[in-house]
């Protein structure tokens, strides 16, 4: 089977906690692609549902000390059960605080996905501040940096932005997909982290994994195309429809996927 076949044919519960405000799309979104989402707030329910994962997604967006713990707490758990960790540094750059939090989180957690902005990314790397807050404000090269985080936390790395870019620390790939309207619509990154999570069940090898990346920004154009987009708003509803709809042969043909060359 192709890779949203088995997401569809082979259902994985993904387990997300730390952003409320995003909660509902990223269910959502998990959903529509065939998965099973389940928020875990009490660390009580750590040893009977994360077994049962295929992923355990963490996002930062919501901040305070005990959600910090309970972050820790699960990706802890999660690497006792060997589940994949998928983590979102949402607003790294914006604040001290939230800069300590996330490098705190890279340092207790094994990681196997990190996913964030370019100012999210370079503030992990070099400590780079953000000027809008979880907005990306950085002129750093997002080749480079994603190169160069993935080595030195030896995860895979994602950077949204215009063009999304993905290292596993060895190869860049570059996804030229996607529309604005996905940056104006509050939490879309956070609902890539659930697609990236989910696809960690289908997706064995790195190559594998870049198309997982391409799902979310693949829908956006496909959404674009029907003409009927009015806004932001009306976007939102037409990508929901084609992330559902979504199947291999679509995402093929309309995926812009390309290798950067290192030399």
């Amino acid at each position: 089977m192709t890779l949203l076949e088995q997401m569809h044919r082979q259902p994985a519960m993904v387990i997300m906690n730390g952003n409320h405000v995003t909660e509902q799309l990223v269910a959502d979104v998990i959903s529509y692609l065939g998965g099973s989402p389940l928020v875990a707030e009490d660390f009580r329910d750590d040893e009977a549902l994360v077994p049962l994962a295929s992923a355990v997604a963490l996002n930062m967006g919501t901040v305070s000390e005990e959600s910090h713990k309970r972050l820790i707490h699960l990706g802890r758990f999660a690497n006792q059960n060997q589940k994949p960790v998928v983590f979102d540094p949402v607003g790294a750059g914006a604040s001290k605080l939230r800069k300590e939090q996330a490098l705190a989180i890279m340092e207790a957690v094994s990681v196997k996905v990190v996913r964030g902005n370019l100012s999210e990314i370079a503030a992990l790397l070099s400590g780079e501040q953000s000027r809008l807050g979880i907005d990306s404000t950085s002129e750093a090269d997002a080749v480079q940096t994603a190169l160069d985080y993935a080595r030195c936390s030896k995860a895979w790395v994602v950077i949204s932005g215009a063009v999304d870019t993905v290292s596993d620390g060895q190869r860049v790939f570059q996804i030229d997909n996607g529309h604005p309207y996905l940056a104006k619509n509050v939490g879309m990154g956070d609902a890539l982290d659930g697609i990236l999570a989910l696809g960690l069940a289908q997706a064995a090898t790195f190559e594998a994994f870049v198309r997982v990346a391409a799902i979310l920004p693949v829908a956006a154009d496909l959404a674009m195309k029907e003409g009927t987009v009015e806004g932001p708003a009306s976007f939102k509803t037409s990508l929901l429809d084609h992330l559902y709809q979504l199947n291999d042969d679509e995402l093929t043909k309309t995926a812009k996927i390309q290798e950067v060359s290192l030399a």
